[in-house]
């Protein structure tokens, strides 16, 4: 009787055994395992050596899916698919463990033979696919059994989200000023200038690190201001540009002006091609 969390006394029921005898059931009570794992309507017989549970009764009354193998089987919910227990197997039975009683009246403790669908908290963010914390709160509010560990650090979503992989250390190595001039085209802005300006062109200096910044209007005008340092470069530092790095854009495409005026022109996107090709 001490198994039963609760019981009462009922009309006696006749039940009968394989080996064709009867015994009568006088009581029938609820048998608790874990707080979704129990059982109503349980019958007490006295004359058992053992308890012995149906398998059709348990799937009927706890509407779930059991799934047996030679070492154990698991209980799950149909509807959420949650892992309610697992049995371990034991000299070819199914060695099913209640609560202690010490224990019992504290339903969230779970019995010897349960086995917590998540031991580590860090397992769901992985199976799920490395969600983000506020969505595992989600999903936790409606399964309960999804736990959630907010000082977990994922080494893989910080490198997921991480655009573009550390650069590697430049080699090249100016020696004087416009020996390499870098220059980048910022993209259109969503609000405009009171001026009416919404593109800007950057122009640094690789061995002084100076940079200047122009204000565009339109995209177009790159190239015209390309032409304009180069002879503002002339005229007040006495010197000439050797090397022009840009991007792939179009607006830097000025391949006779930079023959003309002896200028290498570099496109970042050539040098990561030969660097590979060198590897």
């Amino acid at each position: 009787m001490n198994v039963f969390t609760t019981y009462i006394k009922i009309k006696p029921v006749l039940i009968s055994l394989p080996n064709g005898q009867t015994v009568y059931a006088t009581y029938s009570g609820l048998v608790r395992f874990s707080d979704k794992f129990y059982l109503s309507d349980v019958l007490y017989v006295p004359n058992f050596q053992l308890n012995l549970i149906f398998v059709s009764k348990l799937t009927h009354q706890l509407k779930c899916t059991l799934t047996f193998t030679s070492t154990h089987y698991i209980i799950q919910d149909n509807l959420t698919q949650e892992r309610i227990g697992t049995v371990k197997a034991t000299v070819g039975l199914y060695l099913v463990t209640t609560l202690p009683a010490s224990s019992r009246s504290k339903l969230h403790c779970f019995a010897p033979f349960i086995n917590c669908n998540i031991t580590d908290k860090t397992l769901w963010h992985y199976r799920l696919g490395h969600p983000s914390l506020e969505r595992l709160h989600v999903l936790s509010k409606q399964y309960s059994f999804i736990v959630v560990d907010t000082h977990h650090v994922c080494d893989t979503c910080s490198r997921a989200k991480q655009r573009k992989l550390p650069f590697t250390l430049s080699n090249i190595v100016t020696y004087a000023i416009f020996d390499l001039v870098h220059f980048d085209n910022w993209r259109p802005c969503s609000i405009i200038s009171m001026l009416g300006f919404r593109y800007f062109l950057t122009i640094d200096d690789d061995y002084s690190c100076y940079t200047w910044v122009i204000l565009l209007h339109n995209k177009s005008e790159v190239r015209q201001h390309i032409i304009n340092f180069t002879f503002f470069v002339q005229n007040h530092f006495k010197t000439n540009i050797k090397t022009i790095r840009t991007d792939n854009g179009v607006e830097f495409a000025m391949s006779n002006f930079y023959a003309s005026k002896g200028i290498i022109h570099e496109k970042n996107l050539v040098l990561k091609h030969h660097k590979k090709l060198a590897l």
